[in-house]
């Protein structure tokens, strides 16, 4: 049996970049069509919260980005769970002659996803620019403490990508449980005070909640729950490393 290798980073990077130049050849507007849906999101919040149609109380200031960012970073968290099986499956047969495994994939997945965060980002500070509280040093903070919150994601879809691809009822089960878990995670609406004791066992509510914080009023930070989540997905994929590097190795050979 053949050892297959991994492509280097450099490598990975050039096949996203392909990947991306390819969605787009035959038209003029191109990388716009990637961020078209989140500005018409934005464009439809600013108009909801400036037109005073949806009022969460009086406890939450400059509501439309409390809402966008929520959903910007909650994306994020959709995509790097569910872009690497596409891309595992679009690139089973035109890897085929070279080497191949799940890191390749994941790897081009996990570029898309940074990529389409970081407009959703530039989106971000272009509505920040029109309201009164604006601060680039709060949005720097903002975007900075979004990177717990990467690599929570990036390493949690990492370890369910081979149980995902292997079963249609763990990848059914999980784009439910990711469903319900939007509505836990207080991305549109906020979290009730009384509430907020449960959402220990969220990490996702943590996470995204300290980078919130920086933009939005009124927002329940944990940092020391957030370092306790963030070490144990680290120490987890530490410990398991080995063993997946096995299971990737048997999924690249049945794909």
């Amino acid at each position: 049996m053949n050892q297959q290798k991994k492509l280097s980073i450099h490598a990975i990077f050039k096949l996203f970049l392909f990947d991306l130049k390819s969605n787009y050849k035959n038209s003029k507007l191109k990388y716009l069509w990637d961020f078209a849906p989140n500005i018409a999101t934005a464009l439809i919040w600013i108009l909801i919260f400036e037109g005073g149609f949806l009022r969460i109380g009086n406890s939450t200031e400059n509501y439309h980005i409390f809402v966008l960012q929520g959903l910007f970073l909650w994306q994020f968290v959709i995509d790097i769970i569910n872009k690497p099986i596409a891309k595992t499956n679009q690139y089973t047969s035109v890897l085929k002659n070279h080497p191949r495994n799940i890191f390749t994939t994941f790897g081009i997945a996990f570029f898309e996803s940074i990529y389409l965060l970081a407009g959703k980002f530039i989106i971000l500070f272009c509505v920040l620019l029109f309201t009164e509280s604006f601060s680039i040093l709060n949005f720097i903070n903002a975007v900075l403490l979004s990177i717990p919150l990467i690599i929570f994601s990036t390493i949690l879809s990492y370890v369910l990508l081979p149980f995902l691809l292997s079963s249609k009822d763990i990848f059914g089960g999980q784009k439910m449980f990711f469903s319900l878990l939007f509505y836990l995670t207080g991305i549109v609406f906020p979290i009730p005070k009384s509430y907020e004791l449960y959402m220990i066992l969220n990490p996702f509510y943590q996470l995204i909640n300290i980078s919130k914080a920086f933009l939005n009023q009124n927002i329940t930070t944990n940092y020391p729950v957030c370092l306790i989540y963030l070490s144990f997905i680290i120490l987890s994929f530490l410990l398991l490393k080995k063993k997946y590097s096995t299971i990737n190795q048997k999924i690249s050979e049945i794909l």
